[in-house]
């Protein structure tokens, strides 16, 4: 209770202020007797302190230093007897007093300290029990509404009626915002929730405007309870209560919150055991097969592809520090990079199914209109996917997509080839980019054996020769031959695309003819120089 209430007591009618009015609304929680100079070393706080002033009467002017040290040290207030040890305060004392809004009490001469601490330890207590039954009383009607089916719109509506104002909720897990009818009729706090759903107010300046009570899981910040504007019946008196009420509404929406995401898991268990069962054609039969997906209203009559999403480097940065907080922020990571994911991909096919393992989001796509779109518009979506990820969460990605099965029982053909196509592009030391299984052609068949030593034989004899020349002469011979090739062996423009004199580019030509001691005009020699620069190119990193 506060000092103001102790002092509105009839029994302590007599007490008079003397310094530091501007503080009587401090909470007191006990009361002790001054018994050394140094009290305050023993103060817990909250303590409003009482004295005949004995220990002091030889040193008056030290009240000040004691006056700071108690307010230091966290008491709500200081009771002196004046007239039997010294008569008044002294001046520089109450000056002190009244810069820390500290209260002073005159108690009367006659008083005895039994007459001060029993009184109000006694109503002290009786707050506190009544505070206590307060609060058994909400959370024993709260939890019974919970367990009688009430969900948290109805929570908030019984809160409401507790605290005299208007309530809202936002949770995280999962993201959604729950207020009662009244709140959604015509507050502005429903406005404004409305627009953090539209993205067109953020959740600080959400947070800024109203007052809240935030909520935690695991340590976690879970949602916020907002509170708008005030009720006409609202008393400023009873807000001990009304935040005993919050507190309480706030344990009942965590259980209900607990109770949520269990259910969530073992859904989420389900759906990912029957997505794995899926990719592996784990299935007894087609109609199984059918009567599973429709339990998440899934169909797969058309068919599907898997397009695979491998965030790059996730796995090395979530392996290289075991720090708990660290790791959580990653998973979080993760989360959000499927979020924006499904947010681009999902408008633009009939059905997304995902499972999301470790550093790669699966996705099986189904869409009867892909067979007829173009690979370039869907290599344009995911492309998109690419750019959000890297925009918005710093990490880049390597997807594969892999082709469209008519018969959604071959969908681990599909798998395997945009496994096969992240591999690819990986071995090729390529990141942020989509890899397209159709488009891959001879790369296929050189990733297979670019690492078998036949392959590095054959590597060594073209490209290892022209390598360590680039390396003892600081050339670029390897780069021209690259240019050579992808301008279709044509000089002239290969000397246009690296931006060079068309005679610098017959001399490295020459120069690259007589390093490797062929000649690059014969048709099969050209042939072998090409596949040794296609080794090159899915050669894995040594």
């Amino acid at each position: 209770m506060t000092l103001r209430e102790i002092l509105d007591m009839p029994v302590f009618e007599g007490f008079q202020v003397v310094a530091g009015m501007n503080g009587l609304d401090r909470e007191v929680s006990t009361v002790s007797v001054m018994d050394a100079p140094d009290i305050y070393a023993w103060m817990k706080g909250g303590e409003f302190l009482i004295t005949s002033a004995y220990v002091v009467k030889d040193s008056p002017d030290y009240i000040a230093t004691l006056i700071s040290k108690l307010d230091e040290w966290g008491a709500s207030a200081f009771g002196i007897k004046f007239g039997r040890f010294i008569e008044k305060l002294p001046e520089q004392a109450r000056k002190v007093a009244e810069e820390l809004n500290f209260p002073i009490i005159a108690i009367p001469i006659e008083f005895a300290f039994t007459e001060v601490i029993n009184p109000v330890l006694n109503e002290i207590i009786n707050s506190q029990a009544k505070k206590m039954k307060f609060s058994e009383n909400v959370h024993s009607a709260l939890t019974n509404m919970v367990l009688e089916g009430a969900d948290a719109s109805t929570i908030l509506s019984i809160l409401e009626q507790y605290i005299h104002s208007e309530t809202a909720f936002v949770s995280f897990i999962p993201r959604q915002a729950i207020y009662p009818e009244r709140t959604a009729l015509s507050s502005s706090l429903h406005a404004d929730i409305l627009a953090l759903q539209q993205d067109s107010l953020s959740l600080e300046a959400l947070l800024a405007k109203y007052e809240y009570y935030r909520l935690y899981i695991n340590e976690e910040t879970y949602g916020y309870l907002l509170f708008g504007e005030k009720w006409d019946s609202y008393e400023k008196s009873f807000e001990d209560y009304y935040h005993i009420a919050i507190e309480q509404a706030g344990i009942v929406l965590i259980l209900l919150a607990q109770k949520q995401l269990a259910q969530m898991q073992i859904e989420r268990n389900y759906r990912e055991q029957f997505i794995q069962d899926l990719l592996r054609a784990s299935f007894d039969s087609r109609s199984e097969l059918n009567n599973r997906a429709r339990t998440y209203n899934w169909n797969f009559d058309q068919g599907a592809f898997v397009a695979i999403v491998d965030v790059d480097n996730f796995k090395k940065q979530y392996l290289s520090d075991l720090d708990t907080e660290k790791n959580r922020h990653l998973l979080n990571t993760m989360d959000r990079i499927l979020n924006i994911c499904l947010e681009i991909i999902k408008p633009q096919f009939a059905q997304v199914v995902y499972s999301l393992l470790s550093d790669q989001l699966v996705l099986i796509i189904s869409d009867c209109r892909f067979q007829v779109k173009k690979i370039r518009e869907t290599r344009e979506i995911f492309e998109l996917v690419c750019r959000e990820i890297k925009r918005r969460e710093g990490f880049t990605a390597t997807i594969g997509i892999g082709n469209y099965q008519d018969d959604i029982s071959n969908i681990s053909k599909s798998l395997h080839e945009a496994k096969k196509s992240v591999q690819i592009a990986k071995q090729m030391h390529k990141n942020d980019l989509v890899s397209i299984y159709e488009e891959l052609g001879s790369l296929k068949i050189f990733a297979l054996v670019s690492d078998s030593p036949e392959a590095n034989e054959f590597y060594e004899m073209y490209i290892g020769k022209l390598a360590r020349y680039d390396e003892k002469h600081n050339t670029a011979l390897i780069d021209t031959l690259l240019a050579i090739r992808s301008s279709n062996w044509n000089l002239k423009k290969a000397s246009e695309k690296m931006f060079i004199h068309y005679n610098t580019i017959k001399y490295r030509y020459q120069r690259i003819c007589e390093i490797l001691n062929i000649d690059l005009k014969d048709r099969e020699k050209r042939l072998d120089v090409e596949i040794a620069l296609k080794l090159l190119d899915t050669r894995p990193t040594q």
